[in-house]
């Protein structure tokens, strides 16, 4: 889904506020904490619940295998990135 929003003033940070659709789907309600990760070099936000952070478990050979898969393929990586 793809809502065009504005960047709203409140206090001295800034708010956009969520499509009621999305908040239905998703169970969403106000007071919900939520985590907000940011990547300023690719100008993106991932809004995640809170209540689901830490639940995921990655096994120490699934985390050895993506560390090298990056490595092997840090070139084509990076040219992703950047588009």
């Amino acid at each position: 889904m793809t809502e065009r929003k504005k960047i709203l003033r409140v206090g001295d940070s800034a708010a956009i506020t969520l499509p009621s659709k999305f908040l239905h789907e998703v169970g969403w309600k106000p007071g919900h904490e939520v985590l907000v990760e940011t990547d300023a070099r690719t100008e993106t936000i991932v809004v995640r619940p809170a209540r689901r952070a830490g639940k995921v478990r990655i096994s120490p050979e699934f985390a050895a295998w993506v560390e090298e898969f990056i490595e092997e393929h840090e070139p084509l990586l990076k040219e992703l990135a950047r588009k």
